[in-house]
């Protein structure tokens, strides 16, 4: 049954993420080791958006328990096992 909840909440998050916050859980998934400073600057000119929409975008993923912020933004155990259906 694992298998099947893993796929239902990949629907989920395809439907519900938006293309920013995919892209800032695949930036997190590639083991970026710069400082979340440097890292919403980053990000920020990737997007081409603001520094205040990246740092509410990390809030969210937050809050949704699928990243970390310990010196650098890292995907929690969880969302790595997400992020393989996923992909």
């Amino acid at each position: 049954h694992s298998r099947e909840i893993l796929i239902l909440l990949k629907k989920i998050l395809d439907e519900r993420l938006t293309k920013k916050q995919k892209y800032l859980l695949r930036y997190a998934s590639s083991n970026h080791h710069m400082s979340v400073t440097n890292s919403v600057r980053f990000v920020a000119d990737e997007l081409n958006c603001s520094k205040s929409t990246v740092w509410n975008i990390i809030r969210s993923l937050k809050n949704c328990g699928l990243i970390e912020t310990n010196g650098c933004i890292r995907l929690t155990y969880y969302a790595k096992i997400l992020m393989e259906v996923i992909e």
